[in-house]
């Protein structure tokens, strides 16, 4: 189903695979993380492999918001949950 919708693109920019095999993990722009100073996430639920991953690889400050767990699932240093629906 996916297929008519969603076709892959050639692009000339390098990417890496970052968080969890399976939904949790993205597909970003290699261009530099070490140059973020700042993530935001929406809805982490009971996976933040990906922000943790980022944060590791960009030391940047991270932001986790999801209201429908009490606390992170992981913890991540230099960062902040908040327990609010965005």
């Amino acid at each position: 189903m996916f297929d008519k919708y969603l076709k892959p693109m050639e692009c000339s920019f390098p990417k890496i695979r970052m968080g969890s095999d399976g939904d949790g993990g993205y597909v970003i722009v290699d261009n530099g993380l070490e140059n973020y100073t700042g993530l935001v996430a929406m809805g982490i639920c009971d996976d933040n492999n990906f922000e943790r991953e980022f944060q590791q690889q960009s030391n940047c400050y991270v932001q986790q918001y999801d209201y429908s767990i009490d606390e992170p699932p992981s913890e991540i240093p230099n960062s902040d949950f908040f327990k609010v629906k965005v």
